[in-house]
């Protein structure tokens, strides 16, 4: 169990990922409306029989980045200040558990970034959704938990 000072401190931190939590989830809304906006506006800049390879690294990418989120989620973010012992040991997990979360949130986010770089190449708002839709599984996903 934590100590009061630990205690403290843990909860300052889970309020701190729970802003970066609501933060990265307001941006993926964001740059939906962005793409929601430009579309009309940006036609297509890759010729339509390159846009298949375009595809599959994109969507290779964020396949990768998503293998990548839960990796981080297993060894990086593991049940932390509760398995914790000696007081400097629960301070270095709860570090761990910020910069773990705040990681992950940015993962999270650049696929995102990715469908919007792709609807700029090759102009399809549907891209952009399926992206932004992985994003919100993987954020779900990765909702920080509180220690008791």
């Amino acid at each position: 169990m934590l100590d009061q000072a630990a205690r403290g401190e843990f909860e300052r931190q889970y309020r701190l990922v729970l802003i970066i939590y609501s933060a990265t989830l307001a941006s993926i809304f964001i740059y939906l409306g962005i793409g929601f906006l430009l579309i009309r506006i940006l036609p297509s800049r890759v010729a339509r029989g390159s846009t298949g390879s375009l595809l599959i690294t994109f969507y290779g990418l964020a396949a990768v980045l998503i293998a990548l989120i839960l990796w981080l989620r297993k060894s990086w973010i593991t049940p932390l200040p509760s398995l914790a012992l000696a007081p400097g040991e629960a301070l270095d997990l709860i570090s761990r558990y910020r910069i773990g979360h705040i990681v992950v949130f940015v993962l999270c986010e650049v696929i995102t970034l990715i469908g919007l770089v792709l609807l700029f190449l090759v102009g399809s708002f549907m891209h952009l959704v399926y992206f932004a839709l992985l994003s919100l599984i993987m954020l779900i996903v990765s909702y920080p938990k509180k220690v008791e």
